[in-house]
């Protein structure tokens, strides 16, 4: 099968470079499409990428203008598309990029499988008008829906946002097929094409060293810091426990940092560790004695993004409290604690429950879920239900 990969993926040397330039990173996105990449790859497809490398637009980031670079692996032909980085004018200047190239690939004459990552207005207007010149097929993967991927509220992004998804709404015309990070994903995208559900891939760091736990009960949190993913709730939980034993691990970024480092100061067992390298926070979570995800499934969003910090969080081995979101299958259930009442104090309680067991019981417990994440949820077995869909195309 032919591939032809539509995303924002950062080549060789590209995100220490924008990072240096001043550019917000999105790192989650990368790692997942990479993994993507590399577990089609192991099916012996080739696979062709246009990326458009996620940059702030300028001035945040001091590059007027991307430049444009063809890389080549060996195992398909990499573009990094050039575009100028200019607020609006970004989007016409990748989608005038990304056809020249789909119109190039696509004039060899070979059938090909598109796949698209995110609901980005200027990959899906790329599209238009292709089905009547070339043979090919096209795929959505939705890891986030537009609504909720922003927390910004001023009119005018809220009135930019409108036009946008009346664009992308044009756009979703020329998808055939989709694969949705949560099954509840349907509700809001109005879905009679074939889709399948991947909520998400998990790519072992090859690290299976015995890391010692610490000696207090560590309770761990690590990922975004804002207020809506409910990590002030945990902290406040965390106050109540009376107990000295206990220590409270943070490490992130967000607009919480000022409350937590707060909490921090006035509660001695609190540490505020900022943000880390991942394979710290990798070490951290394997030390720690519980993790915990605040997220409360009241929250609308929770319903339509399953959140891949579940993944690494089993992965660990390293025992996983965290609300029963609508966006978790079921094949989940018997490896996580579920709080059964969503505020401080059912977190309390559960986070005392599950601490009170031996340490032997909380092994044997993280070792069941992290082989259910590695067995089941890496790139080669992901890879394969898209694979799987593509081909019925």
């Amino acid at each position: 099968m032919n591939i032809i990969f539509i995303g924002q993926i950062y080549f060789d040397g590209q995100l220490e470079y924008f990072k240096s330039k001043g550019s917000n990173i999105d790192v989650a996105a990368h790692t997942f499409q990479s993994v993507l990449l590399d577990g089609i790859k192991l099916h012996s497809h080739t696979v062709h990428i246009i990326s458009t490398p996620y940059v702030s637009c300028y001035p945040k980031t001091k590059l007027l203008r991307i430049q444009g670079q063809d890389f080549s692996d060996g195992s398909g032909l990499k573009y990094s598309i050039p575009f100028l980085n200019i607020s609006g004018i970004k989007h016409l200047t990748k989608i005038f990029y990304i056809r020249r190239k789909l119109k190039k690939l696509l004039s060899e004459g070979k059938e090909y499988r598109i796949i698209v990552y995110g609901i980005h207005s200027p990959f899906l207007l790329s599209l238009i008008g292709l089905n009547r010149h070339h043979r090919h097929k096209t795929c959505l993967v939705v890891p986030d829906l537009p609504e909720y991927m922003s927390e910004k509220g001023n009119p005018i992004y809220k009135i930019a946002k409108k036009i946008d998804r009346k664009f992308i709404n044009i756009g979703l015309k020329d998808i055939d097929s989709y694969a949705l990070f949560s099954n509840l994903m349907t509700e809001r995208i109005a879905i009679n094409k074939p889709y399948i559900v991947i909520e998400g891939i998990y790519k072992d760091d090859g690290n299976n060293s015995s890391t010692p736990k610490a000696n207090n009960k560590i309770i761990l949190y690590s990922g975004n810091l804002d207020a809506r993913y409910g990590i002030l709730m945990l902290i406040e939980a965390f106050s109540s426990i009376n107990d000295n034993n206990f220590r409270l691990w943070i490490c992130g970024n967000g607009n919480s940092i000022k409350q937590i480092q707060e909490y921090a100061n006035n509660d001695n067992r609190i540490t505020y560790w900022g943000v880390l390298p991942r394979e710290k926070v990798l070490e951290m979570q394997r030390q720690a004695t519980i993790l915990v995800n605040p997220r409360k499934s009241s929250e609308t969003y929770t319903r339509y993004s399953f959140p891949s910090k579940t993944m690494e969080y089993l992965a660990s081995g390293t025992p996983t409290i965290m609300s029963h979101l609508a966006s978790i299958p079921p094949e989940y259930d018997s490896h996580i604690y579920y709080i059964d009442q969503e505020d401080a104090e059912g977190l309390k309680k559960k986070i005392i429950e599950v601490a009170s067991q031996s340490q032997d019981e909380l092994n044997d417990f993280g070792a069941r879920a992290r082989e259910f994440i590695l067995t089941t949820k890496n790139s080669y077995k992901q890879a394969g239900k898209l694979l799987s869909l593509l081909e019925t195309l």
